[in-house]
């Protein structure tokens, strides 16, 4: 029996989707990439007392008085898996597929027992969010495109800590925001926008984390890996006629989606 028009499309999503698996884990070679970061304003405010007393809690060894490591600069084409927790708390896999050279950045974030929602950046400023076996799409207009390679650029170095047997250079980037419920034993502990650690010895990067609490625990880094250009092409629902469906949101309203907003923020 013949299969329907949706029947033929649902399959192929399943095949785009099994091809993505199969991708994933057959490239496990992992590369050292050579990390350097640009954008984004960065200024120490803190006091010096407030981040001496966070960072002996945390066993950070603070760098000494003038001394300073650059940041990392990601490689222009790279696949990233990533373990992911959000305050909630909510556990997600997260695959990363960054190729500035094509313009394009995709992270397709697997929640636990859940969906998976696809979330497709472009240079152009435009983000798609979607659920392909839901066959739903959210298309967000950010004011400027994905982040460069070198976004990390003018970080504050913080000094050295030892992160999952790594030991790491840790950076922090953007001017301090207040402490909301991020568990904090700190009330009002002012944390930054994002803090970043990487290996001392590949400057590949083992763990960031966001003001608001989200965690990205790096599995692997794969340099140079990409996806067929294919797998990068958008599904129908994100291109209806906006006369009759307003699926255009303005980046304010776009606060559940954790790492389109923060990574929006970033390129600013």
């Amino acid at each position: 029996m013949p299969m329907s028009s949706q029947q033929g499309q649902k399959s192929l999503v399943n095949e785009q989707t099994a091809g993505i698996v199969s991708f994933r884990y057959s490239h496990s070679r992992i590369r050292h990439p050579i990390l350097d970061l640009s954008l984004l304003r960065c200024h120490e405010t803190a006091q010096a007392s407030q981040l001496a007393s966070a960072s002996r809690a945390a066993g950070l060894v603070l760098a000494a008085p003038g001394e300073y490591v650059d940041p990392p600069v990601w490689p222009k084409q790279f696949h990233a898996t990533f373990f992911q927790t959000v305050p909630g708390p909510k556990l997600s896999l997260l695959d990363l597929w960054y190729d500035i050279e094509a313009g394009s950045n995709l992270n397709l974030i697997q929640d636990q027992l859940g969906p998976t929602l696809w979330d497709l950046e472009w240079t152009n400023g435009t983000s798609y969010y979607f659920d392909r076996e839901a066959d739903t799409c959210k298309v967000v207009k950010f004011p400027v495109g994905m982040l460069p390679p070198d976004w990390l650029k003018g970080s504050a170095y913080l000094g050295k800590e030892n992160v999952s047997s790594h030991e790491c250079n840790v950076w922090q980037k953007g001017d301090p925001v207040p402490t909301l419920s991020l568990g904090s034993s700190q009330v009002g502990d002012p944390k930054h926008f994002i803090t970043y650690w990487a290996d001392v010895h590949t400057n590949l990067p083992i763990r960031w984390v966001f003001f608001t609490g989200q965690t990205l625990e790096v599995l692997k880094w794969v340099e140079g890996e990409v996806l067929p250009k294919e797998l990068l092409q958008a599904p129908d629902s994100c291109f209806v006629d906006m006369q009759h469906d307003a699926r255009i949101l303005q980046t304010g309203e776009s606060s559940n989606f954790y790492s389109g907003r923060h990574f929006a923020d970033a390129r600013q």
